[in-house]
C-alpha cells in the first residue's frame, strides 16, 4: 500500500521566514506548471544543508508530488505526496510528520516589495524541522 502525506507548503500573500511574499499568481503558476508536466515532480529529504541547485540528488530522493492546490480561505499552497520505496523514503517513513516542513524548490527574482516573480518550480524538498 502507497503511504502519502499531505503538507501545507506555503501561506501566500504575506511575508514569510525567508523574508519573501509568494503572491497568489506565482502559486497558481506552480500549480499549472505541475498540472503541465507530464514526468513525475520528485523530491529530496533534506537535512540542515539544502541544496538548492536545479538538479536533484537521486540518491535523496524520497517523495513524489500527487496534488497540488490552494485553500483559499487560508491563503495556503497545499501538496499531497506519495512517499517513495527509496532509502530516503524509508527515512521519512519513521519520521513524525509534525516534525517536517515541505519548501519550495526553484528560481526566480524578488522585487522591491519582496515578491517573488518569475519563478521556475523544479520541485518540493521535505526538511526536518
Amino acid at each position: 500500500m502507497e503511504k502519502t502525506f499531505t503538507k501545507t507548503i506555503l501561506k501566500y500573500d504575506i511575508l514569510n521566514k525567508n523574508d519573501r511574499i509568494y503572491t497568489k499568481d506565482v502559486v497558481l503558476k506552480m500549480i499549472e506548471d505541475f498540472n503541465m508536466t507530464e514526468e513525475p515532480l520528485i523530491g529530496e529529504l533534506c537535512g540542515d544543508e539544502v541544496d538548492l541547485t536545479e538538479i536533484i540528488d537521486l540518491s535523496k530522493v524520497s517523495h513524489e508530488l500527487k496534488d497540488l492546490y490552494l485553500n483559499e480561505d487560508t491563503n495556503e499552497l497545499i501538496g499531497e505526496f506519495n512517499i517513495l520505496p527509496t532509502p530516503q523514503g524509508k527515512l521519512l517513513e519513521m519520521m513524525n510528520e509534525k516534525d517536517i516542513v515541505v519548501e519550495p524548490r526553484g528560481y526566480g527574482h524578488i522585487n522591491d516589495k519582496k515578491e517573488v516573480w518569475g519563478y521556475e518550480l523544479i520541485s518540493f524538498n521535505v526538511v526536518n524541522k
